[in-house]
């Protein structure tokens, strides 16, 4: 496996350099074009490990084209989700704490334009980025009422969460809780968790829950 991936790693910084480094952006005429170079030049960059500044950079640079497009109406609105998501990780990862929140207000405001089965997903991938951030900085303030906000989506029974996703945030909320000392309710979430008998727990949380 560890030979496939080094090779996988070859052909993708060959296809980088060869292909895409080596294309100006401004050379591309095309929005949409444009769009999805970027797109796949962020894939790459995620697989290949390259420098986080570069990632936010690029995302940066694939939003402005995205809100172009949607501007112009040849993207639905909406469409910047997932750049936003990738972009509240890395915002994370550099501890950049405005730029974070911001993103997660932008995030929030792409949900208005889905129907509620992606809603789902969007509000899955900000409740985990929200999360994930307050796991790094635990001495932050959490969101005003999130715990409820996040046991009432739970609970949601006309759009019901997917289990999976449900199993991903509260190893999320867990984690964040066990490194605030609070392991009452770290145990709490993830005994939510091990009780459920019609899910299947993956290694990864099953291995971390035992853990913690």
């Amino acid at each position: 496996t560890s030979q496939y991936n080094q090779n996988s790693e070859a052909a993708l910084k060959k296809i980088l350099v060869e292909e895409i480094e080596n294309k100006e952006l401004k050379d591309i005429e095309n929005i949409t074009t444009k769009y999805y170079y970027l797109q796949c030049k962020s894939v790459i960059y995620s697989n290949i490990g390259k420098d986080v500044l570069e990632r936010i950079a690029l995302l940066e640079q694939l939003l402005v084209v995205a809100y172009l497009a949607m501007e112009k109406g040849i993207f639905k609105q909406g469409e910047q989700w997932v750049a936003l998501v990738n972009l509240a990780g890395l915002y994370t990862d550099t501890a950049n704490t405005e730029k974070f929140y911001q993103t997660i207000e932008k995030l929030d405001a792409t949900s208005i334009h889905f129907d509620d089965v992606r809603k789902n997903n969007i509000l899955y991938w900000k409740y985990t980025r929200l999360y994930e951030f307050y796991y790094n900085f635990p001495d932050e303030k959490l969101l005003s009422n999130l715990p409820e906000n996040i046991e009432k989506w739970f609970n949601n029974t006309k759009t019901p969460v997917n289990e999976k996703n449900k199993t991903g945030l509260r190893f999320s909320i867990a984690r964040y809780y066990f490194v605030l000392g609070n392991y009452h309710t770290a145990i709490k979430q993830l005994n939510t968790v091990l009780l459920k008998q019609d899910i299947e727990i993956d290694d990864f949380y099953f291995l971390y829950i035992k853990i913690i």
